[in-house]
């Protein structure tokens, strides 16, 4: 009897354990947030956020890109994007036709987030036109001095922020290693519990054969 009760108390133990463990591992880490410039384009009359550089954003003919500073996590939302219509003819209305091989963009810069100490310009739209294929990347350089990294993620538009006014800028954010962590330590976790009672129910079996 005592074999059994001690058995059932291990196994008791394991199991809240193992859940505990798991609804820790669970947990989401805290979302941090950034300073930076966002990308933006036009999905079904409305601005999303770009999940990719500009210099990876293909424009076609009267196409729309916007570039907005931003106080945000790794997800943007609605509330992110710029204020400005998404429309290329709301934008441009009285754009000229563009020439052969040639694109029209229109292109808003959103300072967005003011930086402590420091005065933003003014936002604005541009209405440019770009030789084909054409980019985020080349409509942005063509409207604006940009800086950006290799990969076309933003550090400053027209100088915007200074490297010193900023601490809390980055020039892309990005909490994928995190997760990446939190999922392994779950799924080891999950791996543990499922052995542990693996072995206890071996355990009893044994021990009711006696």
């Amino acid at each position: 009897m005592k074999k059994y009760q001690s058995a059932n108390r291990i196994t008791a133990w394991a199991l809240a354990a193992g859940a505990m463990l798991m609804l820790i591992a669970a947990l989401p880490a805290q979302a941090a947030t950034y300073n930076y410039w966002s990308l933006w384009t036009a999905s079904n009359d409305k601005w999303s956020p770009s999940q990719v550089g500009m210099n990876d954003i293909k424009l076609a003919d009267q196409g729309v890109v916007a570039a907005k500073y931003v106080s945000a996590g790794e997800q943007l939302t609605a509330a992110d994007a710029p204020t400005q219509p998404v429309a290329y003819a709301s934008l441009c209305p009285n754009a000229a036709a563009a020439p052969s091989g040639q694109v029209r963009v229109a292109v808003v810069i959103d300072y967005g987030t003011a930086v402590s100490g420091a005065t933003p310009p003014a936002n604005s739209v541009n209405c440019v036109t770009v030789a084909e294929p054409a980019t985020a990347s080349t409509a942005l350089n063509t409207a604006a001095t940009v800086g950006a990294s290799d990969a076309g993620f933003i550090n400053t538009i027209n100088g915007y922020p200074a490297a010193s006014s900023d601490s809390n800028a980055v020039t892309q954010p990005s909490n994928h290693g995190l997760k990446t962590l939190w999922t392994a330590i779950a799924v080891g976790l999950f791996a543990l519990f499922i052995i542990a009672a693996v072995v206890l129910v071996r355990r009893k079996s044994k021990a009711d054969s006696v």
